[in-house]
């Protein structure tokens, strides 16, 4: 933390209170607070998903998702989920 204060020429006193700061969730009370993440099922990708979404990468000229990793600039990047069927 001093370190990236020191950087950014702000006083290294701050480092307590930036450690401190860091321990809160920023999204608290929000859909996107981490105690909301960990409630979201996340739905299983083989089958009829896998097959779908791969035909939908290829409609749009985009390599398939399930090659994975899957870089979409400017937006998400995902690990290719590991499957039983996966080539």
């Amino acid at each position: 933390m001093r370190c990236i204060l020191r950087h950014c020429e702000l006083p290294e006193v701050s480092a307590v209170n930036g450690l401190r700061a860091l321990d809160v969730d920023s999204q608290l009370g929000t859909p996107l607070s981490s105690e909301g993440l960990r409630r979201i099922v996340v739905p299983e990708y083989s089958g009829d998903a896998r097959t779908e979404i791969d035909a939908v990468c290829q409609q749009y000229g985009l390599p398939p998702f399930s090659r994975g990793p899957y870089i979409a600039p400017g937006t998400v990047t995902t690990e290719a989920p590991h499957t039983q069927d996966r080539p």
